[in-house]
């Protein structure tokens, strides 16, 4: 009788896992908006302007798990010298992993190397 308790007792546990285990993620687009990065301490000494590479693709997503998440899809980017006018064009794409940790991030890990 005791083997009966503890084997329903797991297929319980079981059956109430499995539907949070065939969940499926949450995939949203997250189009880059341009924005300025002002001058100051922790940053450049001047204004630094961030914008969608004209041409290119901006398409990223993030995928969202239940403990984490990835940011995978195009993103190229040109960031220019307010100051000067001097740009540079970035290729910032995904992917990139985000653990959570009650909603918090908690560690970051680029899987691929940005290319500048």
């Amino acid at each position: 009788m005791k083997h009966f308790y503890i084997a329903t007792s797991i297929a319980v546990l079981l059956l109430l896992a499995l539907p949070a285990a065939a969940q499926s993620p949450t995939i949203t687009e997250i189009p880059f908006s341009s924005f300025v990065v002002p001058a100051g301490p922790g940053a450049c000494t001047f204004d630094v302007l961030f914008a969608p590479e004209p041409g290119k693709p901006n398409g990223e997503r993030l995928i969202q798990f239940g403990n984490s998440s990835i940011i995978a899809g195009p993103l190229f980017l040109t960031l220019t010298n307010q100051s000067t006018g001097k740009s540079i064009n970035l290729n910032a794409s995904g992917p990139q992993v985000t653990s959570l940790s009650g909603g918090i991030p908690t560690a970051v890990r680029t899987l691929e190397r940005a290319s500048y």
